[in-house]
C-alpha cells in the first residue's frame, strides 16, 4: 500500500461553481465602481438581460464578458 502522508489535497471546483465565482467577483467589482447593471450594460455595449443572467446563473459568452470587461473597467 502507498504512503499517502505527503499528498497535498486537491479541491477541484465545478465548472458552475467557477462561472459563480467569476459572476460574484464580477459583481462585486461593479458595486464598488458604482455602476448599476443598466449602466454598465450601456458602456459596454452587452444587454442588460445578458448581463443579469451572467450576474444571477454565471452563464455568459467569453465574448461578452471581454466586452464587459475590456470597455467598463473592470479588471483589476
Amino acid at each position: 500500500m502507498a504512503n499517502t502522508d505527503n499528498i497535498l489535497p486537491i479541491n477541484l471546483k465545478t465548472p458552475h461553481d467557477v462561472q459563480r465565482e467569476i459572476a460574484g467577483r464580477f459583481k462585486a467589482r461593479r458595486l464598488a465602481l458604482n455602476l448599476t447593471q443598466e449602466g454598465l450594460a450601456a458602456r459596454s455595449g452587452v444587454s442588460w438581460s445578458s448581463l443579469k443572467r451572467f450576474e444571477r446563473t454565471g452563464l455568459i459568452a467569453l465574448d461578452s464578458l471581454l466586452e464587459n470587461c475590456s470597455r467598463s473597467g473592470l479588471p483589476g
